[in-house]
């Protein structure tokens, strides 16, 4: 009975691939990203240092910001000669702050070691990695910016965000909430440092397949089953931030399923391209197109070439099949490499808890 499961599950999955045209073409989803941001920045005049979070979500999307770059990068500028070669927000100096910041001038191609002759990262690695910050989501930008910090320093800072925000089990909380959307930020920014926190990367994604519905992702069942723009969009940031560490033998099945996610986000989209809805309005909400924006960042670079960094040597552990189930479970094998261009760059094999090819065949067999 064993053989004959995983041989069905086996060939639902290769007629999957076979007919399976992957949603959102690059056109499509570019141009939702300038429609995002298009609704997004509509009437705003300028971003400074204070708005560094928000605005790193706005120039990750790629789309055109030079209306808006001088000026911020002015700013940063400014701050920095103000304050003696730190960055120090409204809020104070923070992790929060350089983490923002640094990931933006990355993207705009400036030099973070010699902006205008400040070395910002060495300003940043003399903090206290081990500071709570009084939000866990501008870890997003905090932890891939310590990347080019020492190691002791980035794991300082991986361990505090782990120790002050996620429960195995329960995922992230914020603000002493657990929901998808916080397991989805979790993933996304443990990401770059996936190889040493393996048993937690695979704990939040079977967290965050608990509030999956059909037609997407509910923010706690608690507050309803109706999915929402929001958890279906973060959710498909969360898998498509780790797909650089899918082997090349599940890539395509992978690429099915973010494409199903993307399908459901698709759903939430308003008349007009790249504006979404709001669950709770049923109208265009600045904060679902944000959030919507940052899933299709995230799922954009995908969608021109694998982002396989070298397929997996070591062998995947042989999933072991529930005579009631159709579902299979898989383990996790992640391998460390050498840092390569300041990032840290991992592979990563399988899929999670709940096993790559059942959800496919759920998603398919309707």
């Amino acid at each position: 009975m064993k053989k004959i499961t995983s041989f069905l599950i086996t060939l639902c999955l290769m007629l999957s691939l076979c007919t399976a045209a992957f949603a959102g073409d690059r056109n499509t989803v570019n141009a939702q990203m300038e429609g995002a941001v298009a609704f997004i920045t509509d009437g705003a005049e300028k971003y400074g240092i204070d708005d560094a979070y928000n605005y790193y979500t706005l120039v990750k999307s790629g789309v055109d910001l030079s209306k808006y770059n001088d000026a911020f990068l002015d700013d940063v500028k400014n701050n920095l000669e103000q304050n003696g070669g730190k960055i120090v927000t409204s809020y104070g100096e923070s992790l929060a702050g350089y983490g923002s910041v640094i990931m933006i001038l990355e993207l705009l191609g400036e030099d973070v070691t010699d902006f205008y002759g400040y070395d910002i990262i060495d300003a940043f690695s003399q903090l206290d990695p081990n500071a709570t910050q009084s939000n866990p989501y501008f870890y997003r930008t905090i932890i891939p910016a310590s990347v080019y910090c020492s190691e002791q320093f980035s794991k300082a800072v991986c361990d505090t965000f782990i120790k002050d925000n996620y429960t195995i089990g329960k995922g992230m909380a914020s603000y002493g909430s657990f929901g998808c959307d916080n397991t989805a930020f979790f993933i996304n920014a443990l990401a770059p440092f996936a190889p040493d926190y393996k048993e937690y990367i695979k704990d939040a994604f079977t967290v965050l397949e608990t509030y999956r519905v059909d037609g997407g992702y509910v923010y706690d069942p608690i507050y309803g089953t109706q999915p929402n723009t929001d958890s279906t969009a973060l959710a498909l940031m969360a898998y498509a931030s780790v797909s650089s560490y899918v082997s090349d033998s599940d890539y395509d099945g992978y690429m099915v399923l973010l494409s199903d996610i993307y399908d459901n986000l698709c759903a939430f989209e308003s008349d007009e391209q790249g504006v979404f809805i709001s669950q709770y309005t049923q109208e265009k909400d600045y904060f679902a197109t944000n959030d919507a924006l940052i899933g299709l960042e995230e799922y954009y670079p995908l969608l021109s070439e694998k982002q396989i960094d070298e397929p997996i040597t070591q062998p995947t552990t042989q999933p072991e099949q529930d005579e009631t189930s159709n579902t299979k479970n898989t383990s996790v094998n992640i391998e460390k490499k050498s840092p390569q261009t300041g990032s840290a760059v991992t592979a990563f094999s399988a899929v999670f808890a709940l096993g790559l090819s059942a959800l496919i065949v759920k998603k398919h067999s309707k």
